[in-house]
């Protein structure tokens, strides 16, 4: 479910150009092609449905594991091209992967890749 939340997550953004209530209208349209394919169960659509519209949310706790891991996942591919902020540091903190100087310098990571 979290490949699935993951490649659907903007595609407002990807369709219309626009970032503006994109997490709401992407999830709408998640929903109508999960339902579409007939793969998924309604709550598999659910969850990923709803981790795809408050994935924008950063400041406020999800309301399930998937909700937390698409944020902490669009955070980690954002980071490529901003900086760092406060949640992205609490999850390099909780992965123990880098140090927090190479998290000041936004890239680094992706150039060590």
């Amino acid at each position: 479910m979290c490949g699935v939340a993951g490649m659907l997550h903007d595609l407002s953004s990807y369709m219309t150009g626009t970032s503006e209530n994109h997490a709401r209208l992407s999830a709408l349209r998640a929903k109508a092609i999960m339902q579409e394919t007939s793969a998924f169960t309604l709550d598999e659509i659910n969850a990923v449905c709803c981790a795809i519209e408050e994935h924008s949310d950063k400041e406020n706790t999800g309301t399930s594991p998937l909700c937390e891991t698409l944020k902490d996942a669009d955070l980690l591919q954002h980071h490529s091209f901003a900086s760092s902020n406060g949640r992205l540091l609490r999850v390099f903190d909780e992965l123990n992967c880098v140090n927090r100087s190479e998290i000041e310098q936004p890239g680094a990571i992706h150039e060590k890749v």
